[in-house]
């Protein structure tokens, strides 16, 4: 049985389906760092480089969900990127 192709493109855009139903559109420094699979403390330090939009909420930052998803969509892949 040969193994398919799968279609990125079409999985990116499902994906992304799950993300906007399952999140609401102003997202916390915790709903940020649980899509980019990393620490509140990287989400915030990425804040403070400039990497990342954000808007001050207080003492907290908030997030708009499409600005993260750009941010997200527009890493590059492998180490350090979207897929490492």
């Amino acid at each position: 049985m040969a193994d398919e192709p799968i279609d990125l493109a079409a999985a990116r855009e499902q994906t992304l389906e799950v993300i906007r139903k399952e999140y609401p559109p102003l997202l916390t420094s915790a709903h940020v760092a649980e899509l980019m699979q990393c620490t509140i403390w990287e989400v915030r330090d990425q804040v403070h480089r400039g990497e990342l939009p954000a808007v001050r909420w207080g003492q907290q930052f908030r997030f708009f969900r499409e600005e993260v998803l750009a941010v997200l969509l527009n890493r590059p892949a492998g180490p350090g990127g979207a897929d490492g």
